[in-house]
């Protein structure tokens, strides 16, 4: 899906669009959480449902523009969405091995997000999660439920019992603290550290960068 949005000049008499041809507001995926969880059972119909629901059934490129305002297009109300989203990163070669794992667990438990792939090469940055060679993103995205937390729970719990090196999107959810952040990037934290005091030698200046979070992962020490 691709929505182009141009600014003109406002007037009073254009034809407002219906909800249906503007698709889904932002907090449609906010009530479709609390639906998963009350009636896991149906999960299917309502991701289903979901996706028709979450992608305008209008324009297409060849119909006559629709008109609305910045509110009628965008449904910026609140609450807005409740998402939720998590990744972990591993090693390319040990995705045969996990994956459809990582799928039981989600069938099993009731997690109610898109399970996405993306292949990426090692990066360059110390604590970029892409570290391996060749990487394989498993993405989960989509409306938040207790369910869908403890699903993603549960797969991080598996990784680990199966001895399978990962790391995990910094921006989302991600159940990191410093100890564990330690243990995943080893000596490439303390490279990082190093590089740090080089780049800002004044502990009162490293201060200014701290953070609650920032502390909890153990990048400010």
């Amino acid at each position: 899906m691709l929505r182009f949005l141009y600014a003109e000049p406002w007037r009073a008499d254009y034809d407002r669009a219906t909800p249906g041809q503007l698709g889904a507001g932002y907090d449609a995926l906010s009530l479709l959480g609390r639906l998963l969880d009350d009636y896991p059972w149906a999960r299917g119909a309502l991701l289903q449902f979901a996706m028709k629901m979450g992608y305008a059934a209008g324009p297409d490129v060849d119909h006559p523009p629709v008109h609305g305002t910045w509110g009628e297009g965008l449904d910026t109300h609140r609450p807005l969405a409740d998402l939720f989203n998590a990744s972990v990163t591993i090693d390319r070669s040990d995705l045969s091995h996990v994956f459809e794992l990582i799928c039981g667990i989600y069938t099993r438990h009731g997690g109610s997000t898109a399970v996405t792939l993306r292949f990426m090469e090692r990066a360059q940055g110390l604590l970029a999660p892409a570290r391996f060679t060749h990487n394989a993103v498993i993405d989960f995205d989509g409306p938040r439920s207790p369910r869908t937390e403890d699903a993603y729970a549960r797969v991080v719990e598996l990784l680990d019992r199966e001895k399978v090196a990962f790391t995990r999107h910094w921006a989302k959810s991600c159940r990191l603290d410093g100890t564990r952040v330690a243990a995943d990037y080893g000596e490439d934290l303390q490279r990082w550290r190093r590089a740090r005091d080089r780049l800002i030698p004044d502990p009162a200046h490293r201060a200014m960068f701290r953070s609650e979070v920032l502390d909890r992962l153990g990048l400010t020490g």
